[in-house]
């Protein structure tokens, strides 16, 4: 026999039960997922077969007049010499490139791309570039190269 009986069980409190057992249910509910935020420079990647490759004519072209689209601060008019016929191509190139720099360079041309209108003049083609958030440079031959040859 002791004497002083020892308290086995503590008695419990409603409010702090009740508090622990909302504790549990919140922790065993599913986490809301937050879609992960993009940097603003990264390009989501889109996977397409060597068939839909294969349908993009990629051509040398040589630009033989160029000009700036009046009203427009990033857009460049060009003549593009494709093989045996001009095109008119708009690029939004103006920032890194001028109308007199441009001419008689060799580049490479979306050359089956639907034709758009841009300021209101039909572009029938698309100049390939490697851009950066601040810098752009015009994809063009290693060496001189026909116009209108095939880029594959």
């Amino acid at each position: 026999m002791t004497d002083a009986p020892e308290i086995l069980f503590k008695r419990l409190d409603p409010k702090e039960i009740s508090e622990k057992v909302n504790a549990m249910y919140e922790a065993r509910k599913p986490k809301e997922v937050k879609k992960a935020e993009k940097p603003e420079n990264v390009v989501e990647i889109c996977e397409i077969g060597i068939d839909d490759f294969m349908k993009i004519q990629l051509r040398v072209g040589e630009i033989v007049e160029a000009e700036k689209v009046p009203k427009a601060n990033k857009l460049l008019k060009f003549a593009v010499k494709i093989g045996d016929e001009t095109r008119t191509i708009v690029s939004g190139i103006a920032k890194f490139y001028t109308p007199e720099e441009m001419v008689g360079k060799q580049v490479v041309v979306v050359s089956n791309l639907k034709p758009a209108k841009l300021c209101g003049i039909e572009s029938q083609g698309m100049l390939l570039c490697a851009c950066t958030d601040d810098d752009l440079v015009i994809v063009s031959p290693e060496k001189k190269m026909p116009s209108g040859a095939t880029v594959r």
